[in-house]
C-alpha cells in the first residue's frame, strides 16, 4: 500500500552478480527518497525492486480484519505483505513475540495493531491483557476496555504506568503462574486447552479452586524500563520458559540493542516471534533476527517478522493506529454484554485462587 514491488526478470547474458556490486548506484538513480533492490529473490534467478510511492500511505487496521473472523487459536495480526495480504501468527504456536526498531519506527503501532486485533478476534473471558506502560503513553485509553479485557490487580489498578505498579503487576502474575501451575497439577493436564476443556465438561470441580481460565497477553511497551525492578529478570525468566504453556504470553517491545542486562540469551531464545523496524545498524538488526536485514527497511511501519518455528521471514507494513480508531474499537467492546467482574490478580500469596471469569456458553 506505501510502495510499488516489481520483478525482473534478467536476461540470459546479464549476471546477478554484476547487479549485486551495482545495487547501490542503481537504487540511487531510480529513486533517492526511497528504493530497494532484491539480488536475487531468494531461490529464484529474478530481480526483486521496491520503489515507494509519491504520497505513501500506511494500511488501514479495517484492511487487515476484513478476512479474518477466527476465534479458534490465538491468532493476531501484524500488518500488510507486499502482495496485500494480511500477516497474522498464532501466539499458542510461538509463545512469545519480541518488537526492535529504531525511535519511531512504528513499534507501538505494531503492538497496539496487535492487541486490538486480539480484541476483535476473541472473547473477553478468552483473552485477559496485562499491560506495562511505564511512560504513561501507549495504554492509557486502555482503561475504556479494562472490565472486559485487562486484569486488575492492586487497589484495582489495570495496568503499570509506574515503577510500583509494575513491580506489584509482576508480583501479581507470578502469583498467577504459581496458582495456574497447582490447578494442572490437581487437574492432571498438561495444557491450557485440555484444562478449560475439562473444566467446561464439568470433570474439575470449583469448590476445589477450579475455574475457568483465561490466556494473559503481557504487553510491555519498552522493555528497559522494567529492567531496574527488582527479580525482574527470573519472573521473566519463568514467563518466558513455562509461561506459554500455561497461558501467558509476552509480547516486548524495545529502541534498545537486546543486551543480557535486558534479557539473557536463553530468554532471547524463548520469543519464537521476532517483528523488527528500521534499525540503525547491521548488529542492531543481527541482535534481533540473526540477520542484516532491517538496515534496508524504510523509515516508518516497514517491518520483516522472523517465525523461528519455521525459520520464515516475512515483509509487511505495519498501520498507524491514532486514537479515533481506537476509540471506535473501545466504544463497540463497552457496549457490548457484560463477561462478569474482571480478572483479578492475586498479589499476595498463592493458595487463594482468582474470582472464577465468566466462561463461554453455547448461547455465548
Amino acid at each position: 500500500p506505501s510502495m510499488f514491488f516489481a520483478i525482473v526478470s534478467l536476461a540470459s547474458n546479464i549476471r546477478i552478480t554484476k547487479l549485486i556490486y551495482l545495487k547501490d548506484t542503481i537504487a540511487e538513480s531510480l529513486a533517492p527518497n526511497g528504493c530497494r533492490l532484491i539480488v536475487p529473490i531468494p531461490g529464484t534467478n529474478n530481480v526483486g525492486i521496491e520503489l515507494v510511492k509519491e504520497k505513501p500511505l500506511p494500511p488501514s487496521f479495517n484492511s487487515l480484519m476484513v478476512k479474518e473472523s477466527t476465534h479458534n487459536d490465538l491468532k493476531c495480526l501484524m500488518g500488510i505483505t507486499p502482495d496485500g495480504n494480511p500477516l497474522s501468527t498464532d501466539l499458542e504456536k510461538i509463545g512469545h513475540l519480541l518488537i526492535g526498531g529504531q525511535q519511531s519506527s512504528g513499534k507501538s503501532s505494531a503492538l497496539n495493531t496487535i492487541l486490538l486485533s486480539l480484541v476483535c478476534l476473541h472473547y473477553p473471558c478468552d483473552v485477559k491483557l496485562v499491560l506495562f506502560d511505564l511512560k504513561g503513553a501507549t495504554f492509557a485509553s486502555y482503561e475504556d476496555i479494562a472490565k472486559p479485557f485487562l486484569v486488575s490487580f492492586a487497589d484495582n489498578l489495570c495496568y503499570a504506568n509506574s515503577t510500583s505498579s509494575a513491580e506489584q503487576l509482576l508480583s501479581g502474575l507470578e502469583t498467577d503462574l504459581l496458582t495456574r501451575k497447582n490447578l494442572f497439577s490437581k487437574a492432571t493436564v498438561g495444557t491450557l486447552k485440555e484444562y478449560n476443556s475439562r473444566y467446561l465438561a464439568g470433570d474439575l470441580n470449583p469448590a476445589d479452586g477450579h475455574q475457568f481460565l483465561p490466556r494473559l497477553i503481557v504487553a510491555i511497551d519498552e522493555l528497559s524500563d522494567i529492567a531496574d525492578i527488582p527479580n525482574n529478570l527470573s519472573i521473566l525468566s519463568n514467563f518466558l520458559s513455562e509461561g506459554a504453556k500455561y497461558g501467558i504470553h509476552v509480547i516486548a517491545a524495545t529502541r534498545y540493542r537486546i543486551r543480557r542486562t535486558i534479557l539473557s540469551e536463553e530468554m532471547k531464545k524463548a520469543f519464537q516471534g521476532k517483528i523488527s523496524f528500521r534499525q540503525e545498524t547491521s548488529i542492531d538488526s543481527k541482535t534481533l533476527l540473526e540477520v542484516p536485514d532491517a538496515t534496508n527497511l524504510f523509515s516508518v511501519g516497514d517491518g520483516l517478522f522472523v517465525d523461528s518455528t519455521s525459520s520464515t521471514l516475512s515483509r509487511f507494513s505495519s498501520p498507524m493506529i491514532d486514537t479515533d480508531l481506537k476509540k471506535l474499537i473501545f466504544q463497540f467492546v463497552s457496549s457490548q454484554p457484560s463477561f462478569g467482574e474482571a480478572y483479578k490478580l492475586n498479589v499476595t500469596n498463592t493458595t487463594t485462587s482468582n474470582k472464577p471469569v465468566n466462561a463461554p456458553t453455547d448461547s455465548s
